[in-house]
């Protein structure tokens, strides 16, 4: 995979992370969790690909693929940068959402 390729792999997997916030739930998340809500990115997909998260909530991203990807928010309020195989990314909710 060329440099423009993973460039536009890695925004286009961004934009699906937003999903996560954005689209219908499938999964709810407790509230103030003392173990994070875990979503898996492999074979370039999050499972779950969505989820509802309350204020306090915990969600933990986790690369299995061979790829480097991200878990960044459209609007800005989390970026995980590059995450190799086997790294994870948490980040805490201060608002609820989808």
């Amino acid at each position: 995979m060329n440099a423009n390729n993973v460039t536009r792999f890695v925004a286009a997997l961004a934009s699906g992370a937003a999903l996560v916030l954005t689209l219908p739930a499938s999964a709810p998340a407790d509230s103030g969790s003392a173990t994070p809500v875990l979503v898996v990115i492999k074979n370039y997909a999050f499972t779950p690909a969505t989820i509802t998260v309350a204020p306090g909530t915990a969600v933990q991203w986790r690369n299995d693929d061979s790829a480097s990807h991200t878990a960044t928010a459209a609007d800005g309020t989390f970026d995980s940068k590059n995450l190799d195989r086997g790294q994870t990314y948490t980040f805490t909710f201060a608002k609820p959402g989808t």
